[in-house]
């Protein structure tokens, strides 16, 4: 726990640092204009003092940002400190190539997924890339875990979206790679329709490595494809909880009811993608590990190949299932032939 403690204080410390250096190279790079959730405006700057840096660090939100600390002088004076309940956004007032108003942060509900709790959400803020009459594309700060039982812990960058509608944010990119199994496990139950014309388009169609590409390179596709199903249905309704009126904290969960089923039926995971088997498991109540990567010549790198609970197996809720993941097709040893005609040099490539 001490050793642990010292990580964060080092990290936060090495943030403070950064941030630091950055605004010396540029007075200007931390003015921001923040809106508040009662949509009165504070013109200030962005201060990243430790304290709120570990406040973010020990927050229950993890790599997502949930305060900021605002002075009304770039350096010295009185500073206050705002969660993301108290906030709307926060707009840089620098501008940029990618950003020509500056960049904007907002305070969305994101999902942050725990064992056994697959929609589990919190409110933290995340960048906005886009914004359209549908929703909003934004990007945040995750983590994967690598390795077998040796897990290794990194930092990534996370692209999701926010139907309008919708109580949160899903991801739709981790590090890069297309991950919205969680996006349409929420949207079984909230707009099986919607669920039906994103997979198609993007997970289980003939084009949809195509389309998966074209979303990479531009994730608002995704809003385009919300907009035409908005055309013939009713949008999700799904609202944020406020969690105000039921006199939680920022950083406080809500019980959930007691689950009284005991066993539940082990489903196949051979072929599916970690994330998808997670997502998949935590929604019947069971836990997922990576316990290390083998080579395989059915499955595909990054797909399941074996796991410790066979399908159809009555399984214990809150059970931790173990799998393997392919690294791709092994080396093949081949053996010599030269010199051979063609008949021996095929039985002994057979042989092997």
């Amino acid at each position: 726990m001490k050793l642990k403690f010292l990580l964060y204080t080092a990290i936060a410390l090495a943030s403070v640092t950064t941030a630091s250096a950055k605004e010396d190279e540029n007075p200007e790079s931390n003015h921001v204009v923040v809106t508040l959730a009662d949509g009165s405006t504070v013109d200030g700057y962005l201060r990243n003092d430790f304290k709120t840096g570990l406040k973010n660090f020990f927050s229950k939100t993890g790599t997502i940002k949930q305060y900021i600390n605002i002075g009304k002088e770039r350096k010295g004076g009185e500073t206050k400190r705002y969660s993301a309940k108290d906030v709307k956004e926060y707009r840089f007032t620098e501008a940029t190539e990618a950003f020509p108003e500056g960049a904007v942060f907002v305070s969305e509900y994101i999902n942050t997924p725990a064992m056994f709790k697959p929609h589990k959400c919190k409110r933290g803020f995340a960048q906005e890339l886009n914004r359209t009459d549908c929703g909003k594309i934004l990007k945040w700060t995750g983590t994967v875990q690598e390795g077998g039982r040796n897990v290794r812990i990194r930092y990534v960058p996370v692209i999701g979206v926010k139907f309008n509608g919708a109580k949160a944010t899903y991801s739709l990119f981790i590090d890069g790679n297309h991950s919205n199994a969680l996006l349409l496990n929420y949207l079984k139950k909230q707009a099986p329709e919607l669920k039906k014309v994103i997979e198609q388009y993007f997970n289980k169609g003939k084009d949809a490595k195509m389309h998966r590409k074209e979303l990479a390179e531009n994730p608002s596709i995704i809003l385009d494809l919300y907009a035409q199903y908005l055309r013939d249905h009713e949008p999700i309704n799904d609202p944020e909880e406020d969690k105000d009126r039921k006199g939680l904290a920022d950083d406080e969960e809500e019980e959930e009811p007691e689950d009284k089923t005991e066993k539940v039926e082990m489903i196949d995971l051979k072929g599916k993608t970690f994330d998808e088997a997670k997502a998949a498991l935590y929604e019947i109540g069971l836990g997922i590990e990576r316990v290390g990567e083998e080579s395989s010549d059915t499955y595909a790198q990054g797909q399941i190949v074996s796991q410790s609970v066979e399908a159809g197996t009555q399984v214990e809720k809150h059970t931790t299932i173990r799998v393997t993941i392919s690294s791709g097709v092994g080396e093949i040893d081949v053996p010599m032939v030269t010199g051979l005609d063609q008949t021996a040099a095929e039985a002994k490539l057979a042989e092997s």
